[in-house]
């Protein structure tokens, strides 16, 4: 442990309690931020581990630790000792030390090798020192001897024993740690186990620390002792100071405490140990101070109440303790200071003050739309929702974001359209056809979705129409579309169809004669009935009656109808081509066909038999096909979601099997989201489309895949009611009078910039002197808002270098604004001419008045 570091600490420790006596507030212990919904107790009480220690006065102060003692060479920032200092204050202001009998005992838990090499002295808070051991110097060769005073004592013993005879601190792991002496983690380094060796002037046990052999006082234990057999069968017996109360096995200090009357009571003392010799280790664990108690002043004051002030505070379960209950709903990060004070039987209160941050927890909302899906994280949604994500702000306190989702849907919709061959090219909604074709648009819909129109486009074309009519005799002349026929002929007519398509109808007239007609027939009773010239026959028949010929004519027929019983049957066979050759009345089928067998009755009637055998393939086929990975493809019922080869074995529609073989290889799409904040006025680019407005921007392309792509703008436009403006006076100026007073009057501008022809500046009004021999001057002011956005401001000044001023434009007539009024400046004589638009002269005159 750093030496530096004890003294530090415990200085900032004795601050606290020099101060204790003024305000019996030691030292205060609060968190330094807290999140809204949290609960602490506060407590005051007189251990360090209170909230709000107070003070009680004590006249014994130790310090624990385990410190490695460095092995008699300077180790870094430890150096060669061992220095840790307690602090008093509980004494009279002034008071110092009158007897050695004020100074009750110094104990120090040490475990060493060879209490020869150590050194050890206590030092009071004005630096008067006593020494409690002084190291034998004869044959040193430390490298920290600069530490140790060179005069030597006594204390070594007549016999010598203390050192020559090797007594131990404790129970000392002796190992040489020569190649290591300043790491405590090394093997050599390992602690031992320490002894309470006490220092006081009430006691006679002199110098003398080995009363017996040295062996003795080493560890029975094997691991802690250099390694020497004899050594470990040895016993020891407890020579340590650890009956404090009874003073036994006390020792007496090297120096007499006498060398320590005079010093202050109050303040830091401190006690050093030195390891002098390097070739060995060792291990200090505490360290303690005890005054004469009866030292300490009585006082008639004593605590008798708390209160701690500030927001959210309300009554513990103790007198001393309180609840600081941050409310959930804390709107803002808040900085609190809250006073602790303690009152005092003697009619004192003593305050001290400690700030706490208060932090909110922090629950922001926002709304976002999405065409048929949306992606968050890891999950995708497809259906209008919230969506909730729980955070931590940078002081740990809970942060939730909530995101109103709606779920828009692209459409996909088809528009069946007709048009005549004469329409032809045809456009319609961006598609050309030349001929009947079908085409998809690409649109947005009421929602802002892509949407699919499929356009499928039906021609009718132009026709030539041929009509055969044949008519009977009787019905001569023939009247057709104006044209009259007296026979068979052919005629010609032009016109259009339902359709609007043009048409050309050809006429072949055909007269039928009106004969007498004897018909004799015969028919398989399957036939019946039997249909002749639209009449329905039963059985056989002999009949004459006046009948239309085949033409539709008037004629008479006799019929002589005969009906013969007929037997008919079909027969179908389905099979797959696997199950060929197949067999059917001793004819063998290998693909589709049909066989017809004639019978004959017992009545003469034909017997006709129809096998018809149907022979369906199997098919093997091998395709390659490639989608995008958010289009669902199915290998028969099967969805496919990654890329490969797949066979599998369907049925066709007549039960076949049907064998395939699929490469598929699926492309990935992508779906892209950026933010941008931009000023009114400006616009960000979605790839080549400029968007100007807030709102989350989408569009549908198409990646180096083919694929379909969401490109997406999350996009800001400041709300900004900023704009510059200009303040000139005057605007026209004259020669001789030419200075012009420029004011820039933008509302809350942050910066602002003006430009005079090649000349700029930034001041907040000019002074400008307009240049005689320029006609005009554009002034340009660029100021800019808070949030860096730019408005323009222009105005133009002119010089008035003539001597009338005249308008050139009014309009007479009886409506009184028919005034023609000049300006007149050093004119002696004036002449007008007045034209209308067409250039005709209206007015002439040279009066000036």
């Amino acid at each position: 442990m750093p030496r530096l570091r004890h003294i530090a600490l415990l200085a900032l420790l004795a601050l606290a309690a020099l101060a204790a006596r003024a305000q019996d507030i030691v030292s205060v212990r609060l968190p330094a931020d807290l999140c809204a919904g949290t609960t602490r107790q506060l407590g005051f009480g007189t251990t360090p581990a209170s909230n709000i220690q107070t003070y009680t006065p004590v006249s014994t102060l130790g310090h624990s630790e385990r410190i490695f003692l460095p092995d008699g060479v300077p180790c870094g920032s430890m150096g060669c000792s061992y220095q840790s200092p307690v602090v008093f204050n509980a004494f009279q202001a002034g008071a110092v030390v009158t007897s050695v009998q004020d100074i009750k005992y110094v104990r120090l838990n040490i475990e060493h090798s060879f209490i020869g090499d150590i050194y050890i002295n206590i030092t009071c808070p004005n630096g008067q020192k006593a020494d409690l051991m002084r190291k034998h110097t004869t044959g040193d060769n430390t490298q920290c001897s600069s530490t140790i005073p060179a005069s030597s004592r006594g204390w070594r013993g007549p016999d010598s024993q203390n050192t020559a005879r090797g007594t131990f601190f404790g129970e000392a792991y002796d190992q040489s740690s020569s190649g290591s002496p300043c790491n405590s983690n090394a093997s050599a380094n390992a602690p031992g186990i320490g002894w309470n060796y006490c220092w006081s002037n009430n006691t006679t046990s002199g110098f003398q620390y080995a009363p017996g052999d040295a062996i003795i006082y080493r560890a029975a234990n094997a691991s802690y002792h250099s390694g020497s057999a004899s050594w470990s069968t040895s016993t020891f017996q407890a020579v340590d100071s650890s009956n404090v109360a009874a003073g036994s096995n006390f020792y007496h200090p090297d120096d007499n405490f006498s060398a320590l009357v005079g010093c202050p009571l109050n303040g830091e003392w401190y006690i050093e140990v030195v390891d002098g010799y390097a070739s060995d280790n060792g291990y200090i664990f505490e360290w303690e101070l005890a005054l004469d108690a009866d030292l300490i002043p009585p006082t008639e004051c004593h605590i008798t109440g708390y209160s701690v002030i500030g927001p959210f505070i309300s009554p513990g379960p103790a007198d001393s303790l309180f609840i600081l209950s941050v409310p959930d709903d804390l709107p803002a990060d808040t900085s609190v200071q809250y006073l602790f004070r303690v009152f005092n039987s003697c009619g004192d209160t003593i305050d001290t003050t400690a700030t706490i941050r208060l932090h909110p927890n922090r629950l922001t909302e926002r709304d976002t739309t999405a065409c048929d899906s949306f992606t968050f994280g890891a999950a995708t949604y497809t259906a209008s929702t919230q969506i909730t994500s729980s955070l931590r702000t940078s002081h740990g306190c809970d942060s939730t974001a909530l995101l109103n989702l709606t779920i828009l849907h692209s459409s996909d919709t088809s528009l069946f359209l007709e048009v005549t061959q004469n329409e032809l090219p045809y456009s319609f909604l961006g598609c050309t056809f030349s001929q009947a074709d079908s085409c998809t648009h690409t649109a947005v819909n009421a929602q802002g979705c892509d949407s699919l129109i499929h356009i499928h486009l039906d021609v009718r074309f132009n026709h030539d129409y041929y009509v055969d009519t044949a008519i009977c005799q009787s019905l001569l002349p023939f009247l057709w579309n104006g044209l009259t026929l007296t026979g068979s002929d052919t005629a010609s007519f032009h016109g259009t169809d339902r359709f609007g398509a043009d048409s050309i109808v050809h006429l072949t007239l055909t007269v039928w004669p009106e004969p007498h007609v004897e018909v004799e027939l015969s028919c398989a009773e399957s036939q019946l009935p039997f249909l002749y010239d639209h009449h329905l026959y039963y059985r056989s028949t002999d009949t004459t009656f006046f009948h239309l010929t085949s033409h539709g004519c008037d004629s008479t027929v006799h019929l002589l109808l005969s009906v013969l019983p007929t037997v008919v049957t079909l027969t179908d066979h389905h099979l797959c081509d696997v199950d060929t050759p197949f067999a059917v009345a001793d004819t063998l089928f290998y693909s589709t066909d049909s066989l017809t067998l004639r019978l004959r009755a017992a009545n003469g009637a034909d017997s006709v038999s129809v096998i018809r055998v149907f022979v369906h393939p199997s098919f093997d086929t091998t395709r390659a096909d490639t989608v995008c990975d958010n289009i669902a493809y199915f290998l028969g019922r099967t969805p496919l979601v990654a890329s490969g080869h797949y066979d599998t074995t369907l049925r066709s529609r007549h039960d076949c099997d049907s064998t395939v073989h699929l490469d598929l290889t699926i492309l990935p799409h992508n779906d892209t989201l950026w933010a941008d904040t931009i000023c009114p006025g400006f616009f960000s680019l979605l790839d080549t489309l400029p968007v100007r407005h807030t709102g989350l921007h989408t569009l549908r392309l198409t990646n180096t895949f083919g694929c379909d792509s969401i490109l997406s703008l999350d996009l800001t436009v400041l709300d900004s009611n900023f704009y510059a403006r200009i303040a000139a006076s005057p605007t026209i100026v004259s020669p001789g009078a030419t200075t012009v007073e420029l004011r820039n009057a933008s509302f809350h501008d942050a910066d602002h910039l003006w430009l005079l022809g090649p000349d700029s500046s930034r001041a907040q009004h000019l002074t400008y002197s307009y240049p005689e021999d320029l006609d005009s001057v554009l002034v340009t002011l660029v100021a800019f808002s808070t949030d860096h956005c730019p408005d323009t401001a222009r105005t133009l000044l002119r010089i008035d270098r003539s001597g009338i001023i005249a308008p050139n434009v009014f309009t007479p007539g009886a409506d009184n604004n028919n005034r023609w009024q000049p300006v007149l400046r050093d004119a002696l004589d004036i002449e007008v001419w007045i034209y209308n638009r067409q250039g005709n002269l209206v007015a002439h005159w040279q009066d000036p008045d």
